[in-house]
């Protein structure tokens, strides 16, 4: 869950002082009090459910038939972009490692 700036349960965390007031998007983690899960699991089970959802077949084959369609592959390329970007984060932290 993500704690967005100037939201209801932004606001309460503010009021809490759990969240700083500069933070635009703050995750809610276990390190900061606002979860029971620490901040990299979260975001591990976020990774799982998008790509759960993009990489389904039935998903793909309605996108690729709506493109041909309407001759618009705008949809397309935002799933690629999706399917893509791990593995350029991947090697993007990869080369910073080294």
């Amino acid at each position: 869950m993500v704690y967005c700036y100037g939201s209801d349960l932004w606001k309460v965390a503010y009021n809490q002082g759990k969240i700083h007031g500069d933070a635009y998007q703050t995750i809610a983690g276990k390190e900061i009090g606002l979860s029971s899960f620490p901040e990299k699991e979260i975001l591990r089970y976020c990774h799982w459910a998008r790509q759960r959802f993009f990489y389904r077949p039935r998903y793909l084959t309605h996108l690729f038939a709506k493109a041909l369609k309407t001759d618009d592959y705008r949809w397309a390329h935002s799933v690629m972009d999706e399917l893509v970007a791990p593995l350029h984060r991947h090697t993007i932290m990869k080369e910073d490692a080294e």
